[in-house]
């Protein structure tokens, strides 16, 4: 199977930058998590790959997620890559609602774009309507509104792998000139099957065969999770040591699944007795440093 990975690539005589994108091994392990439908899992996959290829616009060591909030049967797409090339991705529907029914999935949705840094923990969110009912048009959309930058989004999924391409263009000191529109036009011509199947220089070549394109080298991506037992030990002293109490009553050992790697956390009434003595009888300061 061919390597998960995200290219850069920029034109030499004009301000335009973008990306490729593929996910082979990555998009198999994040379908493996959970039996996604035929209905769920291509737009999975693309909201997926639009993170990704997101993330070469990154000016910052951090994460950048996608999600698709709607209030019909599918209630949120998710879609997140960092900067170490991780990816992870997650689909949560509405139980009460029948896919079979005929309910659109995607009903008033939205999209957000949301950024996090690594060093400082800074976040930040943009929203727009879900375009079109399409992940390219909606990022289009935000970047237009939110950064004034025109862009322009390519996205494929079969069972197999995951593709994309993404075009923007930079400030530029001559709005007069039509090379975006010609350059658009060119990129327009892409078909599915080239984008999931050719190589980068193949494809960049049969689409600007006429054009210097500079091709940078490739970053590789792959499948990880963030979540760990610290993480939800942490969640669970959120919630306080009487609910904690209450819930173990109802469920001995509490288990805590993680959506996105189907990860299982077990907590026995032991454990969150720890939970909750630990950070009353620690002590302040370096002292509690081990």
């Amino acid at each position: 199977m061919k390597q998960d990975f995200l290219r850069r690539f920029i034109f030499e005589d004009f301000p335009l930058r973008g990306a490729l994108l593929k996910l082979g091994k990555s998009w198999q392990d994040v379908l493996s998590v959970s039996g996604y439908s035929d209905l769920t899992s291509p737009m999975l996959g693309k909201t997926l790959a639009a993170a990704g290829l997101l993330t070469s616009t990154l000016k910052f060591e951090g994460t950048l997620s996608l999600q698709i909030q709607s209030a019909g049967s599918v209630r949120l797409i998710v879609g997140e890559c960092n900067d170490n090339g991780d990816l992870r991705g997650v689909v949560r529907l509405d139980t009460v609602q029948d896919n079979k029914s005929g309910l659109a999935p995607l009903v008033d949705a939205i999209l957000s774009i949301n950024l996090q840094q690594a060093d400082s923990g800074q976040r930040y969110q943009g929203i727009v309507p879900f375009a079109e009912g399409s992940i390219s048009k909606a990022v289009e959309a935000y970047f237009i509104q939110s950064e004034q930058l025109d862009t322009r989004l390519w996205l494929a999924v079969n069972e197999q792998m995951a593709a994309g391409m993404l075009l923007q263009k930079m400030p530029d000191d001559d709005p007069e000139s039509d090379y975006w529109t010609r350059i658009s036009i060119l990129a327009d011509t892409i078909s599915d099957h080239e984008l999931l199947n050719l190589e980068s220089e193949q494809l960049l070549g049969r689409l600007f065969h006429e054009e210097d394109v500079r091709l940078f080298k490739p970053r590789h991506l792959q499948f990880s999770c963030s979540c760990s037992r610290e993480r939800v030990a942490g969640m669970l002293k959120a919630l306080g040591e009487a609910e904690v109490e209450e819930t173990l009553k109802q469920q001995q050992p509490i288990e805590v699944r993680c959506e996105y790697c189907d990860q299982a956390y077990e907590f026995d009434a032991v454990d969150t007795a720890q939970l909750f003595t630990r950070s009353e009888t620690s002590p302040p300061g370096p002292q509690a440093v081990q």
